[in-house]
């Protein structure tokens, strides 16, 4: 990134500046927001423009279910943070580094309803699809539905992730891909379940149980060698093989994720009967054991990225 490219860059506005940055890899960007900070707060400014218009378009179809989609865009700094983590993966797999064009959530909103009506969730989807393209008749849009309220996912006691539906919506007139929306639509029960921030001994971060289970806990039972350390620490003062400390981190990370599938299953009655709360302190046993797995691997550089939590 070149001075002179840089100030080029600094100098456009709207979809002309998500044009030029959109194929930039991490490093790229950094240079840029180095070169012309600007950038970033024009960028900013263009994200929260798309945020306004995307909402409007969705609440207008929400405002008969009682309901509104709310959120913030990705910040600059997370947008990178992303990129970076995505990058090397794609660079461990022979692939290209990531861009902002591969991103589908800088614009992102969430739904928080009342209650878990899987339904009317499913027709909320429906509706947004249909009035988008009966109001914007010139445009293309790509949709995409992962939908986790099906009765299939429903009744997988097996499943780490379900009662909410995950829709992303991008414009791709004439086979040019816009900025993709992210909207996330459930009750607000699993939205406290999975996000309410608690604090781990051994760390001054915040952590929750969507990230230290989903994306943390779990992934242990890829990891041998993290494996291994559990159970070791979990069992101090006993003369364990590796075979068996393995075993026995294994046993520990099981009844971990069986804990929160209890926990999640508890929150979606909640949802469904339409509890005016979520009981967020029946999960105290399940961040305890999460705590506990927590210690035995706070210092390895393998430590999973639900596991680091967020800094204050």
């Amino acid at each position: 990134m070149t001075a002179e490219r840089a100030a080029e860059i600094a100098k456009l506005q709207g979809k002309e500046l998500f044009d030029a940055i959109k194929h930039l890899e991490p490093e790229k960007l950094k240079d840029l927001a180095k070169l012309e900070p600007k950038v970033v707060d024009k960028f900013g400014a263009l994200l929260g423009s798309q945020q306004q218009k995307s909402l409007a378009d969705i609440n207008g179809v929400l405002s008969k279910y009682g309901v509104e989609a709310d959120g913030p865009i990705k910040q600059w700094k997370s947008m990178l943070g992303k990129l970076e983590k995505d990058t090397a993966e794609n660079l461990s797999k022979g692939k290209l580094p990531a861009s902002p064009a591969d991103l589908n959530d800088l614009n992102r909103a969430r739904v928080n309803a009342p209650n878990l009506k899987p339904q009317e969730l499913q027709k909320m989807v429906s509706d947004i699809q249909s009035e988008l393209r009966a109001k914007y008749p010139e445009k293309q849009f790509n949709f995409v539905v992962k939908d986790a309220v099906g009765d299939a996912v429903m009744g997988d006691t097996k499943a780490l992730y379900k009662g909410r539906i995950n829709m992303q919506i991008q414009e791709v007139t004439g086979g040019v891909k816009g900025p993709a929306f992210e909207l996330q639509l459930g009750p607000k029960h699993l939205t406290d379940f999975w996000e309410t921030p608690f604090k781990m001994p051994g760390s001054p971060n915040s952590f929750n149980i969507h990230d230290t289970v989903y994306k943390g806990v779990n992934n242990l039972l890829k990891d041998d060698d993290l494996l291994s350390k559990v159970g070791k620490g979990l069992n101090e003062g006993k003369n364990l093989s590796r075979e068996e400390a393995i075993a026995l981190g294994r046993q520990a990370v099981e009844k971990t994720v069986d804990s929160y599938r209890g926990e999640l299953q508890k929150a979606i009655v909640q949802a469904k009967n339409g509890t005016k709360s979520l009981d967020f302190a029946s999960t105290a046993t399940l961040r305890e054991q999460i705590a506990e797995i927590f210690k035995t691997i706070k210092d390895d550089p393998k430590l999973p990225e639900g596991l680091h939590g967020m800094k204050p």
